[in-house]
């Protein structure tokens, strides 16, 4: 019984042993690699922040950070959202879709007709002073303009109430549409802003100036991308409702007589 029991002892501990590093020992290096105090990013703001027994600064100190960035440089922003409208003179509800697409605006990007349109335009000016060896950044405004351009229906107060109705209703749409369209370039002008506020110092107020016109064009550029894919998504506008009315041949025949 002795032996038997040794004999386990041999062969069920190392077994158990075994067992347990399979077990544990992957959960105990992943908890090792996602600990804090193990992060490489967690090592890099600890010496940012840690000072020696002499409280002198190390390399990488807060302080050579500060004198790495600008601080406290105000962006003001300024959003102005204008409507603008072309005029469609339409004696009768099917003559509607032909004098709206003759009188459209082209859109300069597709260079195809827009029955609405929206236009961006964001521009910034800094205030900059130039001393010697560095380029004081005093602060820098932003101004963002988002103009939607929509068909105006000369004589629609003449029409049945019906077609009135549905009129409104288009208007209605377009205007929830283009009212979340809007926000994505206000969060884009205000992204925009912020990146300014942390741009790193430069010597020259030229440099300054290429730095934040390089921002701007690729803040530009990434807005067009979310609109595309907004656009795409929504299908033009179609699945929130932003479609010409079609007028039933009920309607359009008591224009017909």
């Amino acid at each position: 019984m002795r032996k038997t029991f040794l004999a386990l002892m041999v062969v069920g501990l190392p077994a158990l042993i075994i067992y347990g590093a399979l077990e544990h020992l992957p959960a105990f290096i992943r908890a090792q690699q996602e600990s804090p105090e193990s992060s490489v990013l967690n090592k890099e703001f600890k010496d940012i922040y840690t000072t020696d027994t002499s409280s002198k600064k190390v390399k990488g100190s807060k302080d050579q950070i500060d004198d790495f960035f600008y601080r406290g440089i105000e962006v003001e922003e300024s959003v102005s959202k204008n409507t603008e409208f072309y005029t469609v003179k339409a004696d009768t509800p099917w003559e509607l879709r032909e004098k709206i697409l003759a009188s459209a605006p082209e859109n300069t990007t597709t260079e195809r007709k827009s029955i609405v349109k929206v236009s961006y335009s964001v521009d910034w000016t800094l205030s900059t002073t130039q001393l010697a060896g560095e380029c004081k950044f005093n602060g820098a405004k932003l101004n963002t303009v988002i103009t939607m351009t929509l068909p105006l229906w000369e004589g629609v107060e003449m029409q049945d109430e019906s077609v009135q109705k549905q009129w409104q209703y288009y208007l209605e749409r377009v205007s929830h549409y283009e009212s979340r369209h809007n926000k994505i370039l206000e969060r884009a002008s205000h992204q925009l802003a912020q990146k300014i506020k942390f741009i790193p110092k430069q010597a020259l107020c030229e440099d300054l100036l290429e730095k934040v016109n390089e921002l701007g064009a690729n803040n530009i550029e990434y807005t067009k991308n979310l609109v595309k894919r907004y656009k795409s998504e929504t299908g033009g506008g179609r699945l929130l409702g932003v479609q010409l009315p079609n007028f039933s041949p009920d309607e359009l025949a008591r224009f017909a007589n």
